[in-house]
C-alpha cells in the first residue's frame, strides 16, 4: 500500500516538473513583454513630467 502512494507521488511531481518546463518559455516571453511595457510606460510618464516642468 505504501509503495503505491510513493509511486503516485513521484508520478505527480514528475508531471508537474514536465508541465513547468513546457510552459516556462511561453510564460517567460509574456513576463518579459509585460516588463518592457511597464518600462516604456514609466519612460512616457517621465517625459510628460519633464515637459510639464519646462512649461
Amino acid at each position: 500500500m505504501m509503495e503505491n502512494i510513493i509511486t503516485i507521488a513521484v508520478v505527480v511531481v514528475v508531471g508537474i516538473v514536465v508541465l513547468n518546463l513546457l510552459f516556462w518559455n511561453k510564460n517567460k516571453k509574456t513576463f518579459s513583454d509585460a516588463k518592457k511595457q511597464k518600462i516604456s510606460e514609466r519612460q512616457a510618464q517621465r517625459d510628460q513630467a519633464k515637459e510639464y516642468r519646462q512649461k
